[in-house]
């Protein structure tokens, strides 16, 4: 998992197009993509700072204007962001107002991972400038379709979702939309309990649990026959615990376990068809 410290997802068409970064996004922001988001708000940058983690990043303090979904302890958070736009990083400019989307992470010290929990944002997020003159008509189109979503939770704070909603409706490629089915409930204004995603013929496809405070504990995701393709586990921290992958018919095919020693070694072992197994640590 990468550490970071909240990150801001941005939304140029150009960055995408001029960097190796393969991102695509959703015209609309759907109910996945909020629930999976940590901190979302307009603020302007009153600070950044260099930062070495795994790579060279942005420590960006941002002073909050409206907040949207999270419980931040001020009205300054920091956000980290790569640089790097090959590796989906954005350009950030001191006191230009963004409405962010961030999610969790842990920081990265000496090589490992810690507990101390972060918010992440990076190209893949669907931040972006609230200004909007001189920009292209998509950045327009992004904005106001997160206002206009952001509005209705905020009108809606405890109510149970149970309704379809679009994905992967790409506006940089012509990839079909994928219309899926989701059923879970809200309190003020955060996920809480397990939801359940469907596809189109309203068939389970994921399940993912989240904490009262809105953390996400556990993801399980399913083949068609109804078998667990894959789970995760996360800790207090948001930290991935543990992973399991399964074939179509229910038989393990790998594990990982994160660091399950406490040594700092992670632990990631493949079964093979021959009932063998194959151990990495790293």
């Amino acid at each position: 998992m990468k550490p970071y410290v909240i990150s801001i997802f941005s939304f140029f068409l150009l960055h995408l197009q001029s960097s190796a970064c393969s991102c695509s996004f959703d015209k609309y922001l759907t109910i996945e993509t909020y629930n999976n988001s940590a901190l979302i708000f307009t603020g302007r940058a009153v600070r950044i700072d260099t930062v070495m983690r795994f790579e060279k990043e942005q420590k960006i303090y941002y002073v909050i204007d409206i907040l949207y979904k999270g419980h931040p302890t001020s009205d300054t958070v920091i956000v980290d962001a790569r640089i790097s736009q090959g590796m989906c990083g954005i350009r950030v400019k001191l006191y230009e107002q963004r409405m962010i989307f961030t999610t969790y992470t842990n920081d990265f010290v000496n090589g490992k991972t810690t507990n101390e929990r972060l918010l992440y944002t990076d190209l893949c997020h669907r931040s972006c400038i609230t200004d909007t003159t001189d920009r292209s008509d998509l950045t327009k189109i992004i904005l106001d379709q997160n206002y206009q979503f952001l509005k209705q939770i905020q009108q809606n704070k405890d109510f149970t979702f149970d309704q379809y909603y679009l994905s992967k409706k790409s506006i940089f490629h012509d990839i079909p939309a994928d219309t899926l089915y989701a059923k879970g409930e809200f309190k003020n204004g955060t996920a809480v309990g397990t939801w359940n995603y469907y596809n189109a013929e309203k068939v389970l496809c994921k399940q993912k649990t989240f904490s009262p405070e809105g953390f996400a504990m556990e993801i399980v995701n399913y083949y068609k026959n109804g078998n667990i393709y894959y789970k995760v586990v996360y800790d207090i921290y948001g930290k991935d615990e543990s992973s399991i992958q399964y074939d179509e018919a229910g038989t393990v095919v790998k594990q990982e376990n994160a660091d399950p020693n406490s040594t700092g070694v992670r632990e990631k072992v493949y079964y093979k068809p021959s009932g063998s197994l194959a151990v990495i640590k790293y």
